[in-house]
């Protein structure tokens, strides 16, 4: 990503924010149904949470640590996100958490330092090199996951096309997961025009 996209980013959900308020509209999701499919298929994929630790890239308001917690598991939170103004939201919603503006690529965790690291809609938007980012972030993320890591994109598999969003190929996906670990998962069965990618370690351990 470049820096005048991380920028257009950080301006997208300022504007949204001043706009519509603290709502899951203005992290670009339709409703809060949608919202909940979308972090139950990534939680049931993610196989040993109780007492883990997780990296939440792209965390918003902090709703994917919410939806953790309202399902009853303690572990171990940490969202970033690249905006402040969405980070401000999530640190009144959820004190006590650690919430921190990151760009990962540009300041990575390291190596293994959370047992899963999930991304939620991180992809969505058309960027100069989708395929490019995509690729160094699941690099990233899987490179700083002791367990395992997951991501939601929006799927090529759909009759109409947004010039906004950017489609990914499942197939192409999936065949770049195998070359990070042989333990790949793909979810495209639920009924949202999206699929989720699970990437797990050999040994967990």
């Amino acid at each position: 990503m470049k820096p005048a996209e991380r920028q257009h980013v950080v301006d997208r959900y300022a504007e949204r924010l001043g706009r519509l308020g603290p709502v899951v509209q203005a992290l670009g999701w339709r409703d809060e149904t949608q919202q909940e499919l979308r972090f139950k298929v990534m939680a049931d994929g993610l196989t040993h949470l109780e007492g883990a630790s997780v990296l939440d890239i792209g965390c918003g308001f902090g709703d994917f640590f919410g939806y953790l917690r309202g399902r009853g598991h303690a572990l171990r939170y940490v969202g970033c996100d690249l905006s402040p103004d969405v980070l401000e939201v999530a640190r009144g919603r959820h004190p006590g958490v650690t919430f921190e503006v990151r760009d990962v690529l540009a300041q990575p965790f390291p190596a293994g330092s959370f047992d899963y690291v999930c991304m939620s809609g991180i992809f969505n938007h058309r960027l100069s090199d989708n395929e490019g980012f995509l690729r160094q972030m699941l690099g990233t993320a899987f490179a700083t996951c002791a367990a395992g890591a997951a991501a939601n994109m929006t799927t090529s598999y759909v009759d109409y096309e947004d010039p906004h969003l950017y489609y990914f190929s499942p197939e192409d996906v999936f065949r770049h997961c195998q070359t990070l670990t042989r333990r790949v998962a793909l979810r495209h069965e639920y009924p949202l025009y999206e699929f989720t990618v699970f990437l797990y370690r050999d040994d967990p351990s």
